[in-house]
C-alpha cells in the first residue's frame, strides 16, 4: 500500500498541526520522520542516542492524532482516528513512569500511570473509582509496567468496548529491555510475554495494533533478533529508524579500580565528595550501593561535610517512594552538588539536567548497560558543560574480557564472569571488546552500527546550537585522550613494607590477638549503637576489617586522637574505640 502520510504533503500537515500546539512544537526532522510512518500504521522501531528526543515519537503522534479525530477534514487518504484515541506506553521501571506522565502532562496531554503503586490507591486516588475502569473511557496516555499487563484487570480493560474503540497504538520504550532483562537473563520475565500482549490488542487491518518502540541501544545481531522475535517484527513488516547513539559531547574515561567490590573502603571514589558536581553512582546491587553511600558518608563526616543527608542519596527499589521522589527532585531542581548512588531502577530514561558525572562501578553485563547509564549525564547543554562517564572495572574482569575476546568463536564462548559482589554473573561478549579497545568511542560505533554521519536536521533548534563535533576522540584511549592519575595510597600493607624498628616488631601472634580484642571492640561498638539511622547497619560498618588491619600495622604509631581520626572511623564509634579497648 502506498504511503499516505509519509509523503511530503504529510509532513507539511503534521508540521503544521504541531506549530499550532500551545505552546508551539517544531518536531525535528527525524521526529517527524517516525510519526508519518506511524500514521501510515506502518510498525516503527527507533534507535538514537539518549536525550535526542526518543519521547516525541508518542507526545507528537497523539497531538496529530488528536487534532485529526477532532477535524477529520484534515485526514489524508481516509485515514482517520478515533474520537478519543489512545496509546498504550510499556515502560520498564516507576521512576521512568513518572518521569514521562510528567513531560506528558507539562505538553499538554492526559497522561497515567498504571503501577503496582497507583493501582493500589493513594492520596491522589481518595474517592475515586478503580483505575482500570476509568481508563477505558479517559487518558489518552496510558504509561504501564510490563507486569501490570499480566493484571487479570488489565485482561478486563482489553476486553472492554469502550478500550477497543479508543486504543489504536503500542508503544514499548527502552525495548533493549526485551533482550536484556527478558530473553539473556530472564530478570523480569514479563518483558517476554509483549508480543503476546499486543495480540491481545484490537487488531489493525488484518495484522497486529501498529506498533512504537524506542531505545537508545539496539545492535545488531543477537539482540535486535531477540526484540523482534518477541515482538513479532518481520522484516519487511517495521520500518527501521537508526540513527548514531554517540553522545560526542560525554568524555568516555574507564579506571582499574584500587580495591575490592565486596569491601567496605572505596577510596576510589575519594574524588567525588570534593567535586563541585552532581554525579551518580551506579551500583548492580543494593548491597554494594549500600557500602559505597556509607563510606562516602563517613569519609564526609571525617572531612567535616556539612549536609550529608541531601549530599549523599541512595536510590534503589528498598527505599520508600516519597525517599525516592525526594530524591529526584533534588537531582532535578537542584544545581548544587549532589551523590545519588543507584542501582538499575534509575538506569534508564530517567532526564536530570545538572547531572555531569556518571560513574559505573563495576563491569556491567553487557554494553546496552553501560550506555543507558552514562546516557544520564549532561542531559540538559545550557547547564553541564562536558559531562563525564566513568567505568570502574576490577583487574579480574580485564582478564576475562580478554579471555572472551581472544576466543576465535565468541559466539560460542561461555559466559564467564564479570565485577559483581552477589556471586558470578554473566559476561556479554560486547562489553569484553569494549573493554579491550583501545578507542572506547570507535568501538561503540562498530558495534552498534551507528552512520557514520547523520542526516542533518534543518529545524531551527539544530541550526543554531549545532551537536558538538569531534575532530579528536576524547575517550580514555591510550591513543586519544589517556589519563595521568596519581596512585591512591594502598589501604593494606604490600610486600616491599619496611623493616620494623627494634622494638617495635608485630608477631603473627600479636596480630591475631590485636584481631581478636579488635574484633571484640567492633562487636561492643555495634551492641552499643541504638540509634534509628543505623539500627540495620553489619557490625563490620562500624570498624571495618581493613581498619582493623591498618591500626595493628600502625600500632605503635597511635598516641592520639587526632592520630585515630586519620584512618576515617566514624564519629560516633571513636569514644567507644578508646573506651573498649582499655577493657
Amino acid at each position: 500500500m502506498s504511503p499516505v502520510y509519509n509523503t511530503p504533503e504529510g509532513r507539511q500537515l503534521v508540521k503544521h498541526i504541531l506549530s499550532e500546539c500551545q505552546p508551539p512544537i517544531i518536531p525535528h526532522d527525524y521526529q517527524t520522520d517516525g510519526i508519518v510512518v506511524s500514521l501510515d500504521g506502518e510498525s516503527l522501531l527507533v534507535t538514537m542516542a539518549t536525550g535526542s528526543g526518543k519521547s516525541g515519537y508518542y507526545s507528537f503522534l497523539m497531538h496529530v492524532m488528536l487534532a485529526i479525530s477532532r477535524k477529520p477534514e484534515l485526514a489524508l487518504g481516509g485515514i482517520t482516528f478515533p474520537e478519543n484515541p489512545a496509546i498504550i506506553i510499556v515502560l520498564p521501571t516507576k521512576a521512568l513512569q513518572e518521569d514521562m506522565r510528567k513531560s506528558l502532562s507539562r505538553a499538554g496531554l492526559d497522561a497515567v500511570v498504571i503501577n503496582g503503586d497507583t493501582v493500589k490507591g493513594g492520596p491522589t486516588r481518595r474517592g475515586k473509582g478503580s483505575l482500570w475502569v476509568e481508563c477505558r473511557k479517559e487518558h489518552s496516555m496510558i504509561l504501564i509496567s510490563p507486569e501490570e499487563l499480566l493484571n487479570p484487570a488489565c485482561r478486563d480493560l482489553f476486553d472492554s468496548k469502550e478500550f477497543k474503540a479508543r486504543v489504536c497504538r503500542l508503544g514499548i520504550d527502552e525495548v533493549h529491555l526485551i533482550y536484556t532483562w527478558g530473553t539473556r537473563t530472564n530478570f523480569r520475565s514479563s518483558f517476554k510475554e509483549l508480543g503476546h500482549i499486543r495480540a491481545r490488542l484490537p487488531s489493525y487491518k488484518g495484522g497486529f495494533i501498529p506498533l512504537i518502540a524506542t531505545s537508545a541501544t539496539i545492535r545488531d545481531g543477537r539482540p535486535k533478533d531477540a526484540i523482534c522475535q518477541v515482538l513479532g517484527l518481520k522484516p519487511g513488516d517495521y520500518h527501521l529508524l537508526r540513527r548514531s547513539n554517540i553522545r560526542n559531547d560525554i568524555q568516555i574515561i574507564t579506571r582499574e579500580l584500587n580495591g575490592s567490590l565486596a569491601g567496605v573502603l572505596f577510596p576510589d571514589f575519594d574524588w567525588v565528595l570534593d567535586s563541585p558536581d552532581n554525579t551518580v553512582l551506579f551500583c548492580k546491587t543494593i548491597g554494594l550501593g549500600f557500602r559505597v553511600a556509607a563510606y562516602l558518608w563517613r569519609k564526609g563526616q571525617a572531612k567535616g561535610i556539612s549536609g550529608l543527608e541531601k549530599r549523599v542519596r541512595l536510590f534503589n527499589s528498598l527505599n520508600a517512594t516519597g525517599y525516592n521522589e525526594e530524591t529526584l527532585g533534588f537531582l532535578d531542581q537542584d544545581e548544587t552538588a549532589s551523590i545519588t548512588v543507584a542501582t538499575d531502577v534509575l538506569s534508564v530514561g530517567w532526564d536530570s539536567p545538572s547531572t555531569r558525572n556518571a560513574i559505573v562501578v563495576g563491569t556491567p553485563e553487557d554494553l546496552d548497560e553501560f550506555v543507558q547509564k552514562i546516557g544520564r549525564a549532561g542531559r540538559d547543554r545550557t547547564k553541564v558543560q562536558s559531562p563525564r562517564a566513568f567505568l570502574y572495572y576490577t583487574k579480574a574482569s580485564l582478564a576475562t574480557a580478554k579471555q572472551l575476546a581472544s576466543r576465535p568463536d565468541q559466539s560460542a564462548a561461555p559466559h564467564v564472569p564479570t565485577d559483581s559482589d552477589s556471586g558470578p554473573t554473566p559476561m556479554d561478549i560486547s562489553i569484553a571488546r569494549f573493554l579491550v579497545a583501545e578507542c572506547k568511542t570507535e568501538n561503540l560505533n562498530a558495534q552498534y552500527n551507528n552512520p557514520t554521519i547523520d542526516p542533518p536536521c534543518s529545524c531551527p533548534t539544530c541550526a543554531a546550537r549545532a551537536a558538538p563535533s569531534m575532530h579528536r576522540c576524547q575517550c580514555s584511549g591510550p591513543h586519544c585522550a589517556p589519563e595521568i592519575l596519581e596512585a591512591l595510597p594502598k589501604t593494606k600493607a604490600g610486600s616491599g613494607k619496611a623493616r620494623a624498628k627494634p622494638g617495635q616488631g608485630i608477631s603473627k601472634a600479636m596480630r591475631e590477638l590485636g584481631s581478636e580484642k579488635l574484633c571484640a571492640v567492633r562487636y561492643k561498638i555495634f551492641e552499643g549503637e541504638d540509634s534509628d539511622a543505623n539500627i540495620f547497619l553489619p557490625p563490620t560498618v562500624f570498624l571495618p576489617d581493613d581498619i582493623i588491619n591498618t591500626l595493628i600495622d600502625n600500632i605503635y604509631s597511635i598516641s592520639t586522637k587526632d592520630e585515630m581520626n586519620s584512618f576515617h572511623i566514624r564519629k560516633f564509634s571513636l569514644t567507644a574505640v578508646k573506651r573498649y579497648s582499655h577493657s
